[in-house]
């Protein structure tokens, strides 16, 4: 609870390369497997129950910096790729 996911919105205005995600709303309770309330603030319905298939988690960016700085770990030695036997 307390993610922030995109939410799928068919009627959602888009530019042509665009997609039809809007958000990010933070979800407030698991109804079933597949089943979330999404607080949408002040927009419509207050509370909405959505499909997880119409759901995307949102990354924010200080969570991208976290994979970035992953990346640029190294994760495997010289030692690690010599081979010790020839062909």
């Amino acid at each position: 609870m307390g993610d922030l996911v995109l939410v799928y919105d068919p009627n959602a205005k888009k530019n042509k390369l665009g997609h039809h995600w809007i958000g990010p709303f933070p979800i407030i309770g698991k109804i079933s497997e597949f089943s979330y309330r999404i607080d949408f603030g002040e927009a419509s319905r207050r509370f909405q129950v959505r499909n997880a298939h119409n759901l995307k988690l949102f990354n924010t960016p200080a969570a991208k910096e976290e994979d970035e700085e992953d990346l640029d770990t190294p994760t495997s030695t010289e030692e690690d790729t010599k081979c010790d036997h020839t062909i």
